[in-house]
């Protein structure tokens, strides 16, 4: 049973649209300092309550930052793909379970694959990706019901590979 087993974590690198939310949730923090700076010179100066402010910074980068550090573990066991997603490496939340053997497409992301994908035309795409340019992308083309399909992208290497296609020959493709 140990050879039908895999699991890999995949972390999201700050890139491109991925850099975003962390630029905005650094300017907010600035932006909340400041904030708390104002008040403190409008009104009289307390050491109480600028420990209360450094307080609340320090609580609120705890409670925010966590959703900008993702991380995503997908696992495959006994021809079911599993995928999770890592908030600040605390908080689990599970996004999909694929029975491998009902995926219609297992392929590389390149230009031949990704036109017969936009034939099948998938309702939702899932990115579990460091990167979007990413040089192991693989793709997953699964049904959701009898006339919708979803699509997910995700890293994979040669024994991920060699296990989607033991699973499901026929629909995943084979690399030169």
């Amino acid at each position: 049973m140990e050879g039908q087993t895999y699991e890999k974590l995949i972390r999201q690198k700050a890139v491109g649209r991925e850099f975003f939310p962390r630029l905005v949730l650094i300017l907010c923090y600035v932006a909340w300092l400041c904030l708390c700076v104002l008040v403190l010179t409008r009104i009289k100066f307390s050491p109480a309550l600028m420990v209360l402010m450094l307080a609340l910074t320090v609580l609120l980068v705890i409670i925010t930052w966590k959703y900008v550090q993702i991380e995503y573990e997908y696992s495959i066991y006994s021809g079911t793909f599993f995928l999770a997603k890592i908030y600040g490496k605390k908080k689990r939340k599970e996004l999909i379970e694929i029975d491998l053997k009902h995926a219609t497409l297992i392929a590389p992301r390149t230009e031949e694959h990704l036109e017969k994908v936009n034939a099948i035309n998938p309702k939702e795409i899932v990115w579990a990706v460091s990167s979007p340019k990413s040089k192991d992308l693989w793709m997953i083309v699964y049904p959701i019901n009898e006339k919708e399909n979803s699509l997910l992208f995700f890293e994979a290497d040669e024994r991920a590979i060699a296990l989607l296609r033991k699973e499901n020959p026929r629909a995943t493709a084979r690399v030169k």
